[in-house]
Order: structure tokens, then sequence, then C-alpha cells
């Protein structure tokens, strides 16, 4: 099997979060689980909200402890300050799916019959993979390299708009980075699972044979490579794109059969490093 897939389990996805959000392939079902999540935090959880009563039928023995419960504020404090802190990580993770779902925040257009009707969500981080690819294979020459650079740029704003991830700001990341990184991640393992399923992607003579394991790792690498290696590079962009590249290829290296071999091959070729590291 090329792919190395994990198996997947039942399970509560707040018992495993936040591996659980990264996990969902839906991106309205991870909009939903996140929201679920914040409300839980803020104690508007179903399940918190269902012991309302019994709670106020317990008020008079509760205030009978009230000395008791003066000695535990500065503990109730800090959990509440931990919660708030805890809130505030999960709307930062909100946001980066916001900016990698735009339209996840569009209400009118969720509520349009059209949309209702064929809910298409765009993924940028999709879109930008693809516009790179087609503007690489389109030709970069003299003429147009500084229409096409200032393009590509644009486009690779949309992974990373501040140029910076994980390990790369000054004094660590930010928890904005972190979490940028993490959706990327999480963008990288959907494309690797679509590209080995998907049977036009895998197949060649018009989809009726199927490409062999080694035939399909090899042209998964050709694609990360010229997609955040060699098209950005011709217009001088290899180190913005670096930090995606490096999330790309460690996953591919986890989770291909053979992947840093194919990896290694496709650098040998460009005359490149090819030692099978992400160090290029």
């Amino acid at each position: 099997m090329l792919f190395r897939e994990d198996l997947a389990e039942e399970k509560d996805p707040f018992s495993d979060w936040p591996e659980s959000f990264y996990e969902e392939r839906n991106p309205e079902k991870r909009e939903k689980l996140i929201l679920e999540k914040i409300r839980r935090l803020q104690g508007d959880a179903p399940e918190e909200q269902s012991e309302n009563g019994k709670q106020e039928e317990e008020q008079p023995e509760e205030q009978s402890e009230n000395g008791k419960r003066e000695e535990e504020q500065p503990e109730e404090q800090s959990e509440n300050g931990k919660r708030e802190e805890e809130k505030r990580e999960e709307e930062k993770r909100l946001s980066v799916l916001y900016e990698r779902y735009p339209s996840l925040q569009d209400r009118p257009l969720r509520e349009s019959k059209a949309f209702q009707k064929n809910p298409i969500i765009v993924d940028r981080y999709m879109y930008s993979w693809m516009n790179i690819l087609i503007a690489g294979r389109t030709g970069i020459h003299f003429w147009n390299r500084r229409a096409v650079k200032k393009e590509l740029d644009k486009l690779l704003d949309i992974f990373v708009p501040d140029g910076k991830m994980e390990g790369q700001t000054e004094g660590g990341a930010d928890a904005l980075s972190a979490l940028r990184q993490k959706e990327i991640e999480c963008f990288a393992l959907l494309w690797l699972e679509n590209c080995v399923k998907d049977k036009s992607y895998g197949s060649t003579v018009f989809g009726m044979i199927r490409m062999s394991d080694e035939s399909l790792s090899r042209k998964m690498a050709e694609e990360i490579g010229e997609v955040l290696l060699f098209i950005p590079a011709a217009v001088g962009l290899e180190e913005k794109a670096r930090p995606v590249k490096e999330v790309f290829l460690e996953l591919y290296f986890r989770k291909i059969n053979g992947g840093e071999e194919q990896w290694k091959t496709v650098m040998e070729e460009r005359g490149l490093n090819g030692n099978g590291s992400s160090d290029f």
C-alpha cells in the first residue's frame, strides 16, 4: 500500500482535541466542532446547561459552605483564567479556518438558495496551489517575470500572510503562526490522500490504466517540487515558499512509502542536493 493510513476510531471529538478537529475533512463540520468547543469553554455547553436545575436545588447547601468556597476562590479564578486563555486560542484557530475557507463567514451566501442547492466552499489553499502550478506551466519568461512574481507572491501570502510560521518568528512562533502551520499540515495531508485515492490523478491513458505506486509517488514528488520549489525559485521566491514546502515534505516522507527516495531522485535530476532531506 502506497499511503500509510492511520486507523480511524469512533470517539468523542472533544476527548482528543485539537487532533480531532484537524482530522475532520468537511469544512462545515470543522466549523461546527470549533464553535461548540468555544461554547463549552464559555460554559454554554448543553451538558452544563442541563445541570442548572440541579444546581438551583442545591443552593441552600451551597450557601452553607460559603466559607469553604471563599477559600477556593483563588483556585477558581485560576481555572477561569485558564478557560479564558483556551477560549482565545480556539478563537484564533477559528480565524485561521476562516482564512482558508472565507465563505464560511459569508452568512448571506450560505443562507441563499443557490448555496443550499450546491454548497461549494472554496479552499483558498487549494486555489493557491493550483494557480501556482498553472502559472509555472504556462511559462515564465523575461517579459512576464515581474507580473508572475507579483502573482505568486500573493498566492504564497494565502498560506502564510505574515511570511512566517512556527520557529521563524523572533523569540519563537506566536500562537497564530503555529495554528497556521497546523492548518497547512491539515491541507497537506488532505492533498496527499486525494492524490493517492483519486482515480484521475493516479491514472494514465485517459484514466484507463492505474499508475504503479512508484510512478504515483514520483508524480507527487514532482508536483510538490514544482509548486513549492522550482516555480517560486524561478522568480526568486523560494525562501517565501520554504515553510510550506517543509510541512509538505515532512508529511510526504512520513506518509508515502518510498517518498524520500523519490524526492531524492527528483532533486538529483534538477542538479540539486539529493540526500532526501527537506533542506533544499
